[in-house]
Parts: structure tokens; C-alpha cells; sequence
């Protein structure tokens, strides 16, 4: 599932003055497109001042301070920005009324700089990544998420050139010859022949044609927001607790580097785990070589189960929090064919040893060390997770705060330390947009409220 997000003070009109506006958006599978309003009549005209109606000092429309407009001069007919708010400058030549204030990249700081590789996969859970500058005031990104195809199954989840994955819902004859397709969902339904079969292809491909057409427009996607399920049945194909293998992973190479080709290349992948990534039906496959992949490739960036990530544009800033909610597939009454828990998985039925080695239900430093203790370990992983995210968005300052999650917002979290019903968190929480996938479909909730 891929869509483009458009982001831009212009915007904020509609979405943001969270003074006026109701509850946040939130995105199940992929995300919300909200189109650019440039407002006339702020901005000045070409018609010569009028003597009877002089230009004085005035309060500044709504628009404009939320361009960081803190001083306004006007009349009638037109009201001109004479200074800025914080690390903002006045641009008096501005062509719109929301960006008369910008800021000036050359001088941004990012905070820190990239941290050592982790000793384990863990260590650098809630880092807050270096931060990044655009130089725009309108700006695009992609997501994406339950993506991964697979070749065959355990060892044979391998592409080969001169083969097709014979394990495609509609046979198989409908895949590419090494390429993946996407696994077969256990709700088959009725296979469409044409499209089942090379389904990651045809996405990226329309994601690489957007991508040429915007570049062609100077308005270019910036990076791709991953809502997890990188990679299907299992995650990557070790057993959790091993050093990093991560950068002989033929799934990265076959499945992500090989898929999203040429333009796409150039983006940066913020990602999160999804339930697939811990193992599906355990927790003891190579969801922590995703974490190490981080320093093996620049544009795979998940530097831990959960982080954050600022972005400074010309006129605005926007704070992105990444989550781990895979609590949810691990609550007592998960069924047993989808609990990381499971207690006939962690190993057993599809995570067994003699096709993934490792020390049997152990993850090494990061836990869990055995099958009992799973449900505890997930639920203090999403304890820190909740608490450090309310702290993340009640200190933050920018004008957008995204959250990205696997799991969609009408799925509410119901654990005694650390409770969540999204719907009465979002909004409040100033959230202004909720981006997550799992449910494998797409569609877009605005400005409600309600249990979903």
C-alpha cells in the first residue's frame, strides 16, 4: 500500500490551528493527501496607497501568525509582515502571506550527529535521530507498509533468477521470474491472476513514476514513512540474539533494494516494526538485524523499536514519533496463529531451529529469554514506549506531530500500566496525524472521533 503525503503552512488552514480545529487525523495502511490553499488578499496588490487610508500598525490575520508573523502593518486593502518569531527571518519580497517568515537551512543545526552502531538492538530505543532541513514550504513524502514479498518458504525464500515463487495465492505461473510476491493471506478469497502475482512490482513502479514526474515538477517526495511488515512470513530469516548479519540479508537485497529501484534509491526509509518483523507466530526471528541495518545502509532508518525525528522546513517544523505497538499480538486470547507469544512457536511451527539456529527461545541481551517471560517483556517495551511518547509530545514545539505505528488507531491498547484508546489520545495529545498499516487496506479518517 503506497500514497504521498503534501504537507505545507499553506495547509495548515485546514488541518492545524488545533485552537480552532477538532480531533487529529489518523491513517490506516497508508496516509491522508491534503492539497495546498494559498489565501489572497494578505499579501498586498498593486494598486498606490491611499492617503485616506494609511498604512499603520495593526494585528496580524490568523494566517500569518502562523507563518511566525509577530509584527503586521496595513490598511484596508493589504497587510504587510514586519517581523519574526524565533529562528525565523523576515523575507519582505514574500509572494504569499504564510511565508513572508522563513528559515534559513545554511545556519540549521541538526542537535547530534549519527550514534555508534548498538551493541544490541536496543540501546538506542527512543534516540531522537539527527534532524534534517528542507527549504520548502510545500512538501511530499511517501508511505508505505505490509510490503515485503516472499520467494518460497524457510530456506527456500531465496530469489532465483530463472525461477517464480511457487507459492503466489494465484499459482505458480502469475509471479516474475525472480522477484517476490506477496504472501498468501490466510482470508485467500478469490486470487486476481493479473496483479497478485507481481503486486510489489506494480507499486513500486507507480511509486518510481510519481517520484520522476514530481522531480520533473522541482516538488520531488522526500523520503518514505514504513509502517512495518518489512518483511514476509517471518521477518528476516535468523534467529534474534546473533550478531548483525543484516548486511548479507539476501531479503534486503532481493526484497527491498532490488523492488524500489533508480529515483527511489535516493529516499530515506523511516521505519517501524510490524508483528511479521518480530516473527508472526513467535518473537525469536531477526527483528533486532532490522535495527542493525540501520548503520549498514544509509537510507534504511530504524534505529530502534521506537524513536523520533524532526524536520525543519522553510516556515514550519514537524516532529515525527515512531512506535512499537506489537503489544497488541500478545495480549492473553491473541490467537495462537498470530501471538508472538504463542507457546507452540517460540520455537516451533514456522520459527524452528533446525531452519533458523539460535538458543531456542533466548533473544540475548534484549530478551525476552524464554516464552513466559514474553508477554511481561512486551508489555514493559510498550510501558516505555507510551510514557516516552507522551513526553515526546508534550515537549514538543513544531507545528505538526506525526505518529507512525503498525497498528491502526482503532487499535486500542488495554494494558493496566499503560492504557491507550487512540481517539481519546490523539487529539488532545495534539497529534495531528496518525500513520500505521497492518489491517492491509487503505482508507482515511479526518477530523472524527468515535472508537475507531
Amino acid at each position: 500500500l503506497q500514497q504521498e503525503h503534501y504537507v505545507g503552512t499553506s495547509s495548515l488552514a485546514i488541518m492545524l490551528p488545533k485552537q480552532q480545529m477538532g480531533p487529529a487525523a489518523w491513517v490506516a495502511a497508508t496516509c491522508l493527501a491534503v492539497a495546498t490553499v494559498l489565501l489572497n488578499g494578505c499579501g498586498g496588490g498593486k494598486k498606490p496607497d491611499n492617503p485616506d487610508d494609511p498604512i499603520v500598525k495593526k494585528d496580524c490575520p490568523e494566517l500569518m501568525k502562523r507563518g511566525h508573523c509577530t509584527e503586521c502593518m496595513g490598511n484596508s486593502v493589504k497587510t504587510i509582515c514586519k517581523a519574526c518569531s524565533g529562528i525565523y527571518t523576515l523575507d519582505e519580497n514574500a509572494t504569499s502571506p504564510d511565508v513572508f517568515c522563513k528559515f534559513n537551512c545554511s545556519t540549521f543545526d541538526p542537535g547530534s550527529s549519527k550514534p555508534s552502531k548498538p551493541t544490541n538492538a536496543q540501546m538506542h530505543n527512543g534516540i531522537e535521530w539527527p534532524a534534517i532541513c528542507l527549504d520548502e514550504s510545500v512538501t511530499r513524502f511517501f508511505t508505505i507498509g505490509d510490503w515485503g514479498g516472499v520467494c518460497g518458504w524457510n530456506q527456500d525464500n531465496v530469489c532465483l533468477p530463472d525461477r517464480k515463487p511457487n507459492m503466489c495465492i494465484c499459482g505458480p505461473d502469475c509471479a516474475d521470474k525472480g522477484k517476490p510476491c506477496p504472501m498468501p493471506n490466510k482470508n485467500r478469497g478469490a486470487a486476481n491472476h493479473a496483479i497478485d502475482g507481481i503486486a510489489q512490482r506494480l507499486v513500486s513502479e507507480r511509486m518510481l513514476a510519481r517520484q520522476k514526474q514530481l522531480i520533473q515538477d522541482k516538488s520531488p517526495a522526500r523520503f518514505i514513512v514504513n509502517v512495518g511488515d518489512n518483511f514476509y512470513p517471518g521477518g528476516l530469516d535468523y534467529h534474534c540474539g546473533l550478531e548483525d548479519k543484516s548486511n548479507t540479508s539476501p531479503q534486503f537485497q532481493q526484497i527491498w533494494k532490488a523492488m524500489y529501484r533508480e529515483e527511489l534509491q535516493d529516499l530515506e526509509w523511516w521505519s517501524v516494526l510490524g508483528n511479521h518483523d518480530y516473527g508472526g507466530v513467535c518473537y525469536i526471528k531477526g527483528w533486532d538485524q532490522q535495527i542493525f541495518f540501520t548503520w549498514n545502509d544509509p537510507k534504511w532508518v530504524m534505529p530502534g523499536q521506537y524513536w523520533r525525528r524532526t524536520v525543519q522546513y522553510a516556515n514550519f517544523k514537524a516532529d515525527f514519533f515512531f512506535i512499537d505497538g506489537n503489544i497488541y499480538d500478545t495480549t492473553t486470547g491473541t490467537d495462537e496463529g498470530h501471538n508472538l507469544c504463542s507457546h507452540t512457536s517460540n520455537p516451533g511451527a514456522h520459527c524452528e531451529l533446525n531452519v533458523y539456529p539460535g538458543d531456542g527461545a533466548n533473544c540475548a541481551a534484549t530478551g525476552p529469554h524464554s516464552q513466559p517471560e514474553c508477554q511481561a517483556w512486551f508489555k514493559q517495551l510498550w510501558k516505555d514506549n507510551f510514557n516516552w511518547l507522551k513526553a515526546g509530545l508534550h515537549a514538543s514545539d513544531a507545528e505538526w506531530q506525526f505518529v507512525v505505528s503498525h497498528y491502526p488507531a482503532s487499535y486500542n491498547i488495554d494494558e493496566a500500566s499503560a492504557p491507550v484508546t487512540w481517539s481519546k489520545f490523539l487529539d488532545p495529545m495534539g497529534v495531528d496525524l496518525y500513520i500505521s498499516g497492518h489491517t492491509h487496506e487503505q482508507t482515511v479518517h479526518y477530523m472524527e472521533q468515535g472508537p475507531a
